[in-house]
């Protein structure tokens, strides 16, 4: 065999051997062992003593090596601009280095040891596909005693080219799991606080109306249709969708919360299916908020909020659980439960042309009307009292109830705001107020103090003045108007708010004109 098919036949036998090394190379995710394995191949690979892996530390501007042939398990550490490995990093160009001892840039520290000397040198950047400089392939002392050849370059320049990639993935992997390991246990601990913070127990009210809202959510809960949440701004529908999602059998999955309404729309798309890296200058890969809800559930409050191009790409998922991250043309399937809110009218949106009647109905499935205060007040003593509990804490506060003309003027006022202002309306007082052990009429603002108080028939109070059969009929139509609004109409559920049959209903309906 003549030379030269010789040097042919060598060089086809260590393409082989590098591409085999290569292949198993990218099998591995933990960092730790890729190294090791890059290491061991190739030195077997360039047929050579040793092999070094320096990675570069970008924040403390060091290169390290975790890895590094006949060297103890501590990793060397030097200064990314010094040395042979520090100069390749620096200018990205490979370095062979026939003989080291007269080389400037070789450190003689490092490395060497009574059974080891440094002879030979070729050094090679490894440089991610996105062009940056991550660390140094070293390959020491080939076996047969000579220098490293053009064959050598080539060879370690496509092993280091393949092997860059592969340790990119496995940094990039460990990022993510060290992420969501933090997250998982983050979400551990939180676990038991949020099942007791969002559990019904904090819907507070015995009023027909918010019984029957909470009777109709435990039967839903433990399902997976869709639920659509009504009601005026800060009435609790978002507390009502996270009692919805800790009371069902994803209540160990994530519950995530989108604001449709606080988005701006070009923005709501990649908020809700992420973005690819690239898409514009700058854009980093994003996950969205379905992906981060998958197995869980997603809320979208103030859904009428949602363009009409959103609204479509939300039909799709509520219909196939598929869908396309912003810049990407793979299609990814999710996992998720989606409640809604609104405190629109929809049924007016869509005559409007300015939400999808499609989307209603897959996302009206069960419908929870949450009333404003001013048409349950009777509920109103007791979460003031509730609330007042949870603030006195927060603030350090003595007191722990109202005196009977707070409570009584409270109840009186119309509370525009709903929960949220009567939360707020309690803070105010608390903080202001002289420490006591109850908060009285004038610890409450002006617009509450100044309310008018109703008189006992105005009240609909059975004391009040007027004949049995009056008073009788007064307190019956009130009862069936507030039934009536909790069940939405639903004469079956009406019925049952009222302890009648649907027999007695419809008579009491035809003796006062209401049917």
């Amino acid at each position: 065999m003549s030379e030269r098919a010789s040097t042919e036949s060598l060089m086809s036998r260590r393409l082989e051997s590098l591409i085999d090394a290569v292949n198993r190379i990218n099998t591995l995710r933990p960092l730790n062992e890729l190294l090791l394995e890059i290491a061991n191949e190739g030195a077997r690979a360039l047929d050579a003593q040793r092999c070094t892996v320096w990675m570069f530390d970008r924040d403390r501007n060091e290169l390290y090596t975790r890895v590094a042939m006949g060297i103890p398990d501590e990793p060397l550490r030097m200064p990314a601009d010094c040395g042979i490995a520090g100069d390749v990093l620096r200018t990205g160009r490979l370095s062979n280095v026939p003989d080291a001892s007269t080389d400037p840039r070789f450190n003689p520290t490092l490395g060497q040891g009574p059974d080891f000397k440094t002879r030979s040198m070729l050094a090679v950047p490894m440089i991610t596909r996105d062009g940056q400089s991550i660390g140094v392939f070293q390959i020491l002392n080939k076996n047969d005693g000579t220098p490293f050849d053009e064959a050598d370059e080539r060879l370690a320049q496509a092993f280091t080219s393949a092997t860059a990639v592969a340790v990119q993935n496995a940094r990039e992997f460990e990022e993510v799991k060290r992420d969501r390991d933090a997250l998982d246990s983050t979400n551990a601990r939180l676990q038991v606080t949020l099942e007791h913070s969002f559990c019904a127990s904090e819907i507070v009210g015995n009023s027909p109306q918010i019984q029957a809202v909470l009777d109709t959510a435990r039967r839903v809960s433990d399902t997976d249709v869709s639920v659509m949440v009504t009601g005026e701004s800060g009435t609790g529908k978002t507390l009502l969708a996270k009692c919805l999602h800790f009371s069902s059998r994803r209540r160990n999955k994530p519950f995530i919360d989108v604001n449709c309404a606080a988005i701006p729309d070009t923005l709501l798309e990649a908020e809700l299916f992420g973005i690819e890296k690239g898409v514009a200058t700058g854009v980093e890969r994003r996950v969205g908020k379905l992906e981060a809800a998958h197995g869980g559930t997603i809320f979208l409050d103030e859904i009428a909020d949602m363009s009409l191009a959103t609204q479509a790409k939300i039909l799709r998922v509520v219909q196939e659980k598929r869908f396309e991250r912003v810049g990407s043309q793979r299609t990814r399937s999710v996992d998720v439960r989606i409640l809604s809110a609104t405190h629109r009218n929809l049924a007016e949106e869509i005559r409007a042309g300015r939400f999808r009647e499609d989307l209603f109905y897959r996302l009206n499935v069960v419908t929870l009307h949450l009333p404003p205060l001013r048409e349950r007040r009777e509920d109103i003593p007791a979460m003031a009292l509730r609330i007042l509990d949870r603030l006195r804490q927060r603030f350090g506060r003595s007191a722990t109830g109202f005196s009977p003309p707070a409570l009584k003027h409270l109840a009186a006022y119309d509370w525009p705001g709903n929960v949220r202002e009567l939360e707020n309306e309690i803070s105010r007082s608390l903080i202001l107020a002289v420490d006591r052990p109850e908060l009285g009429l004038d610890d409450l603002s002006e617009k509450i103090r100044g309310v008018t108080l109703p008189t006992a028939a105005a009240a609909g109070d059975p004391a009040a003045g007027g004949t049995l059969p009056e008073r009788v009929e007064s307190l019956e139509r009130r009862m069936i108007d507030d039934a009536r609004r909790a069940a939405a109409g639903n004469k079956s559920q009406m019925a049952r708010l009222l302890g009648l049959s649907r027999e007695g209903l419809r008579k009491k309906l035809l003796r006062y004109g209401l049917a």
